[in-house]
Parts: structure tokens; sequence; C-alpha cells
């Protein structure tokens, strides 16, 4: 590569370098979680009923539909036992 190309690749790819990626994880400890059901392949949590976490780390899909329809930017929470 030459000088040239070398110093218009770098300004090109400047503005990239400095974007922030968004937060795609919420964690979230606690000793409780939310019910927890398998649907398909993934827990979904529905209702208001809670169960004690244990050693367990679930994590879920914040929005189930964005999901199954694979959109790569949907946020998750996960739930983790207090230290």
């Amino acid at each position: 590569m030459s000088y040239r190309a070398t110093r218009l690749s770098r300004q090109v790819c400047a503005p990239f370098g400095v974007r922030k990626r968004p937060k795609l994880v919420d964690v979230v400890e606690t000793e409780t979680v939310p019910k927890p059901t398998v649907a398909g392949w993934f827990f979904v949590t529905k209702g208001d009923e809670r169960e004690p976490i244990g050693m367990r780390i679930i994590e879920t899909p914040t929005d189930v539909g964005r999901f199954v329809n694979r959109d790569a930017r949907v946020r998750f929470t996960a739930y983790v036992p207090p230290r």
C-alpha cells in the first residue's frame, strides 16, 4: 500500500473508531428473578411469579418479538446473583 492510500484509509476509518458501541446487556444483581420459561431455544420471563436465582445467570431478551426476528440491536437483561 502506498503512503497516500494508507493516509486516505485512516481518514475514512477515523470516525468509526470514535463511535461508542451501544450497550446491549443490562446486568441486574438480584436474589429473586422472574420465573423463566423456555420458548424454543431461549428463556422468556412472563408474569409476576418470581423464584430464587441460586447460583445461576439468566439472560433474557427484553423484546422477544425483535429477538425472534433476529434484530441485532435487541437488548438483553442478565440476572446474576449478588456478590
